[in-house]
């Protein structure tokens, strides 16, 4: 399936939505959107490392590690007391999170009879018809 994408953003995207399928309690979802927002309107810094750290985006190390690892996450700086992360395709990961969220809810239908009154209505019908 193609969606317009190169092949690393198809990668991003595959991953972060295989993700979002098997996220039970919506604790990835909420830590995607969380780090898509900070890196879209970063707070000011008082030191000019790159990225993000952990506490910035209130997301668990592990869980970063792991999104590190499906190749959702970059580190771009290291060391013994800090690690800083960036998104490797932050377009990609929107575009999971917007189809996944598409997924789950379903589109309102417009023309819902309730089921109460489409079986009276048709009890109603066949009624009259059997009258005649």
């Amino acid at each position: 399936m193609s969606l317009d994408l190169s092949a690393s953003s198809q990668q991003v995207y595959n991953a972060a939505l295989v993700i979002l399928t098997n996220d039970q309690d919506g604790d990835k979802e909420r830590l995607l959107w969380e780090i898509v927002n900070w890196e879209e309107n970063p707070p000011e810094k008082e030191y000019p490392l790159p990225g993000w750290e952990w506490f910035e985006i209130h997301g668990d190390p592990r869980t970063l590690n792991s999104l590190v690892t499906r190749g959702i996450l970059n580190i771009v700086f290291k060391s013994n007391k800090s690690c800083s992360y960036e998104t490797t395709d932050r377009e990609a990961i929107k575009r999971a999170l917007n189809d996944y969220r598409g997924l789950i809810q379903p589109p309102e239908e417009e023309d819902h009879i309730p089921p109460s009154r489409f079986v009276r209505t048709l009890t109603q019908t066949s009624m009259n018809s059997m009258s005649l």
